[in-house]
């Protein structure tokens, strides 16, 4: 009984928090998961051979999804649950001392003491987590560092290659057990820096075990303090879901008004719980004017009046079952940046490819077989 005061008390003060996560993490109101359910339903019922190009789903079941009691304590193994990872990387909620860290980061601002703590280059899980929800590494959410917030371009091309490096991890095509830093330094694009920064503790012959591919996803920190405890559970399968779960998670927090904005008509102050279809023009950082209204956002959403045009971006629920059908599909790195940039963040630049490469499986199968094997 003791035990289990002390996981509700610590999750009742990681709940408390509101970092930069779109749509929170609690045992209710899980929409992340919810909108993943829905888009695993329609990618699952797609014709043969055909991304699914509108999901036409009722978005208040979205609502009704998202009420089902559902235990913090559930694993990464379903993709539903695989999802959560950029909200809590660390996988800090699933003990009661990491998730009482959790909280003293967050809802009591333990990760805004200092710049230090809002890049990855910290010991372990304070970077990982400070960083994505708070500093340098917001493009896990959609999100802008405080000082590009006018240069959309930057944030769009961090934001794409995020998304394709996880897509990478998430196809084995990245293998888990690669070398980190190297890795990351030549693979990954316009994040590479951040993910790998000077000054980096992991990355070279030290006292401290360098890092693989795969140690970014597999972390659990289950102790208050997150120097000494953090444990690396790697297995290739474990940093495949949490890739996976990246994936699906930059997707969707995109539709989020408190991230970016995608109507002409939404302000950078008052954000509702609608999720247009426009392709984002600016996105936001989780500055003081941006926290004072960002989880008005963060409950299910409503659909915008713009989806469902051929000039528009995919619907958030569209968006995910297609990006769900490329990750069961196993599809080729090119048609999947073209997926992203066609369908859901709009192009990078002048330079951007018009017409996707021809569609290649190559690789190992994603890692959700039960919840893929009904893909055509």
């Amino acid at each position: 009984m003791i035990k289990l005061r002390a996981l509700g008390f610590s999750l009742a003060i990681a709940a408390a928090a509101a970092p930069v996560s779109a749509y929170e993490i609690k045992a209710k109101h899980s929409v992340h998961e919810a909108i993943t359910r829905l888009a695993l339903r329609c990618a699952q019922a797609g014709e043969p051979g055909t991304p699914p190009a509108d999901c036409k789903q009722d978005y208040r079941q979205i609502a009704v999804i998202a009420a089902y009691p559902r235990s913090l304590l559930t694993n990464f193994n379903r993709l539903e649950a695989s999802v959560r990872w950029p909200d809590d990387p660390l996988r800090s909620l699933y003990s009661p001392g990491g998730a009482i860290g959790f909280g003293v980061k967050t809802a009591l601002g333990g990760c805004e003491h200092g710049d230090a703590e809002r890049g990855l280059e910290t010991l372990y899980g304070r970077g990982l987590l400070c960083g994505s929800h708070y500093g340098r590494l917001q493009f896990l959410h959609a999100m802008a560092v405080d000082n590009e917030q006018d240069q959309a371009e930057i944030t769009r091309r961090k934001v794409l290659d995020w998304a394709m490096f996880a897509y990478q991890v998430a196809t084995a095509r990245a293998p888990a057990g690669a070398p980190y830093c190297r890795y990351v330094g030549e693979n990954a694009g316009a994040v590479a820096l951040e993910l790998s920064p000077k000054g980096f503790p992991f990355c070279g012959p030290t006292e401290r075990p360098s890092w693989r591919v795969g140690t970014l996803f597999s972390l659990k920190c289950w102790l208050p303090t997150t120097r000494a405890g953090c444990t690396e559970y790697l297995s290739e399968t474990r940093a495949q879901r949490a890739a996976a779960g990246a994936f699906l998670h930059v997707i969707q927090d995109s539709y989020s008004q408190s991230h970016t904005r995608r109507s002409p008509g939404a302000s950078t102050s008052d954000f509702v719980p609608r999720a247009d279809c426009g392709f984002p023009s600016e996105f936001y950082a989780y500055t003081e004017v941006n926290r004072a209204h960002h989880s008005d956002a963060d409950k299910a959403p409503a659909r915008g009046d713009a989806c469902g045009s051929p000039a528009a971006a995919a619907d958030v629920v569209t968006a995910s079952a297609e990006a769900i059908w490329h990750l069961c599909r196993n599809s080729d790195p090119g048609v999947v940046r073209a997926f992203l940039e066609q369908r859901v963040f709009g192009k990078v630049g002048e330079e951007a490819e018009q017409a996707a490469s021809p569609e290649v499986h190559a690789g190992r199968p994603a890692p959700f077989p039960k919840q893929c094997g009904l893909i055509p």
